[in-house]
């Protein structure tokens, strides 16, 4: 900043003028965890739309009001779990909402491996905020244990919050997560 770089002055002086290079972590690491169980197709009352294409269109919204230098990646769970994209710079939020915009629902519902994934990808990264969103209509075969999960992810720093999707939905489930994760 003062000119000294390459001055006869810098041999002179017990400082170094070379800037390091700054390592900067994310504002933000951010998880979607989607539901796409059978039961994502449903129509929601009053509208043509299905609970799944609300949650896509969500999700895609929301990667596209991400910074390019923060994480995201996305989740996906019936009776198993999918990483559809891994956690990484949001260099190509297009490319990442046109992948949820494609996710179609099928199977059962265990969301239990999906939050395990995503907090493990979260766990292998630094960030300043690090967070799953999960979006459902809260029906899961494995609800009984997602408090526990929820609290033990807080307590890692990692934080959850849930959107609950269509007229159905499993509300008090929901916001156990959301309590429990601290979203």
């Amino acid at each position: 900043a003062g000119g000294w770089k390459g001055s006869p002055l810098e041999d002179l002086i017990p400082v170094s003028l070379d800037l390091p290079e700054r390592l900067l972590a994310p504002e933000v690491a951010v998880m979607f965890v989607m539901d796409r169980s059978g039961s994502m197709g449903w129509r929601v009352q009053g509208s043509g739309r299905s609970q799944q294409s609300i949650a896509n269109e969500a999700a895609a919204a929301a990667v596209k009001t991400l910074e390019p230098n923060d994480l995201v990646g996305v989740v996906t769970f019936n009776l198993s779990h999918q990483v559809v994209v891994p956690l990484a710079p949001n260099n190509d939020p297009e490319a990442t909402a046109r992948r949820i915009l494609d996710i179609s629902p099928d199977g059962g519902t265990a969301v239990a491996g999906a939050l395990q994934e995503a907090a493990g990808q979260l766990d292998r990264v630094e960030a300043k905020t690090k967070h799953i969103i999960v979006l459902s209509d809260g029906q899961s075969i494995d609800a009984d244990m997602l408090p526990d999960m929820a609290r033990a992810m807080h307590q890692r720093g990692i934080t959850i919050s849930t959107i609950a999707i269509g007229d159905g939905a499993h509300v008090q489930s929901m916001q156990g997560v959301a309590y429990y994760g601290g979203g």
